[in-house]
């Protein structure tokens, strides 16, 4: 297993490195553990999630 940190880092930076290490996972066959916190209180929304609905 691979641990992978990220701190403070942006919104849009984690969501974007949640993909990649994804695809990476996926590449090496090797589940990645990623821990990480955000610079500011920020709304993640999955592709079919509406706002609404929150």
């Amino acid at each position: 297993m691979i641990v992978f940190e990220t701190w403070n880092t942006p919104g849009d930076f984690n969501m974007a490195l949640d993909v990649e290490l994804g695809n990476l996972s996926y590449e090496l066959k090797e589940p990645i553990l990623r821990l990480y916190t955000w610079e500011k209180p920020t709304l993640s929304l999955g592709r079919h999630q509406k706002l609404w609905g929150i």
